[in-house]
């Protein structure tokens, strides 16, 4: 019997469902050709983003959004 692993946190369960969610879409507007490949990819990028948000990854834009979001910019 294969072993799983637990989810044991409601923000693990949602990122896990959000990813799950935006990977079937993908994959059902890839096989039905819904959408441009492009358009239809923004959905798996959703995937990463639930999954990094799980594990707390942070991205270079989300630092620069940081530093610079306490910056006056004035005269």
């Amino acid at each position: 019997m294969a072993e799983y692993p637990v989810l044991m946190r409601a923000r693990h369960v949602d990122g896990i469902r959000r990813a799950r969610d935006e990977i079937a879409m993908f994959i059902d507007v890839w096989r039905h050709q819904l959408l441009p490949a492009p358009v239809a990819a923004a959905h798996l990028r959703a995937a990463a983003f639930a999954l990094e948000e799980m594990i707390g990854a942070v991205s270079t834009d989300d630092v620069l959004d940081r530093v610079f979001s306490s910056f006056c910019v004035g005269k």
